[in-house]
């Protein structure tokens, strides 16, 4: 991947991990930033993905991770893509003193939402008589996840609910169907079970 070949698609795609899990490095010792991506390795077919449609296949790997959270190893599957100064304006959008941030200028495309869903995304059935979905921003500040994604998601007819006390955002049931039909398809196998 490089500044030449930087395709809406993949803007879109880019956009939508950085919604999710994806964040961008910038280290003293390099110019420009690097996009980082990772899964737990049962979702290695997430990774590999996107990996092919940002044309960085061949830096996908898989190793064991340890958490400082959990204190435990996790297996992962992630990619780090090389330094390019294609992400320098990525990276200015997306942080403000080191910390990610929602921008403004956001637009919620079909890929940006699929992206952001198959990362933080929920889908479960209550009594096997509701359906329920949720997407949970919880890295973000609580105000630009309404300004920015919930008031562009209900403008196209999806209505949200609001975490009382988190930067989550319910999809009311009667909405459900209409952000499926939104985002499309399911791209891989080991998501399908989100739709």
């Amino acid at each position: 991947m490089n500044s030449d070949n930087i395709t809406t698609e993949r803007h879109d795609i880019i956009e939508g991990l950085l919604l999710s899990d994806a964040w961008m490095g910038k280290y003293a010792s390099h110019r420009h930033p690097l996009l980082y991506f990772c899964q737990s390795s049962q979702h290695a077919d997430y990774v590999q993905h996107v990996a092919d449609l940002l044309d960085v296949s061949d830096r996908v790997k898989s190793r064991s991770r340890f958490d400082k959270r959990t204190y435990k190893y996790y297996h992962v599957t992630e990619f780090r893509t090389r330094n390019l100064s294609l992400f320098d304006e990525y990276h200015k959008r997306w942080y403000r003193n080191k910390i990610k941030i929602i921008p403004q200028d956001l637009i919620i495309t079909p890929t940006v939402l699929l992206h952001a869903f198959l990362g933080d995304g929920n889908h479960s059935w209550q009594r096997l008589k509701y359906r329920q979905m949720s997407l949970c921003f919880d890295s973000f500040e609580r105000q630009s996840v309404y300004n920015t994604v919930v008031s562009q998601l209900e403008k196209l007819g999806i209505e949200c609910t609001r975490g009382r006390k988190d930067s989550r955002i319910g999809i009311r049931s009667k909405s459900c169907q209409r952000l499926l039909d939104y985002i499309g398809n399911c791209p891989i196998e080991s998501y399908r079970y989100k739709w």
